[in-house]
């Protein structure tokens, strides 16, 4: 499923289309969290991240347990070069938000970041996707599409990263065959598009100091 949202005018048209088959505003991954490709931890996890694209968020809600050290913080990493493994940078500049459990061994969180506001992303992160707040969102939307975003906690044994997971699409519901059905979608696209161009131009405006 196509997340490339953030389009020009001119393609207005093809989104309306492509978009009615499977039109969905909310997108959920799985993250299944272990010492995998980090270290040699044997703590485990799991994670449920939503991406709402009409409210231009990401929530991240997890639970973990049986961590060598106690927590540290906890990141969205973009973007690896291959899906489901290698190591990417950290995309949020806040490791340590309001929900999270710190000094804890295990424990759960519910966290929801605001991908619209610039103070979300580190500015290396921002810098490495084209220096704009836009850039740093279209990277995280398809980084997560493409399965290359991931999901770490660190802690003292580990700092920078105990445990680890890969954010994996769940599979959308097959849509509803009938003509009638293809127009309203297309209908709706049109209408999601026009709020998220919205968003958009009001982000193009400030950038974020490397």
């Amino acid at each position: 499923m196509n997340l490339r949202m953030l389009l020009p005018v001119g393609a207005l048209s093809l989104l309306a289309f492509s978009a009615a088959p499977a039109l969905a505003h909310e997108h959920f991954y799985d993250v299944v969290l272990t010492g995998a490709g980090l270290s040699p931890s044997t703590a485990t996890g799991t994670a449920l991240v939503t991406l709402d694209l009409d409210l231009v968020t990401a929530r991240v809600e997890a639970t973990f347990a049986g961590l060598a050290g106690t927590t540290l913080g906890t990141q969205l990493h973009c973007c690896s070069v291959l899906a489901g493994s290698g190591t990417a940078m950290g995309a949020m500049a806040n490791t340590s938000p309001a929900g999270f459990p710190l000094g804890a061994g295990s424990g759960s969180f519910d966290i929801t970041y605001d991908l619209t506001d610039g103070a979300t992303y580190s500015a290396a992160f921002i810098t490495a996707s084209g220096g704009m707040v836009v850039d740093g969102l279209n990277a995280l939307i398809n980084g997560a599409e493409a399965g290359t975003v991931y999901l770490s906690i660190g802690s003292s044994a580990f700092p920078d990263g105990e445990i680890r997971g890969f954010l994996v699409e769940q599979a959308a519901a097959a849509p509803e065959p009938g003509t009638s059905a293809l127009m309203f979608a297309g209908g709706a696209a049109l209408a999601a598009w026009a709020r998220r161009h919205q968003q958009v131009a009001r982000l193009r405006a400030p950038t974020l100091a490397a």
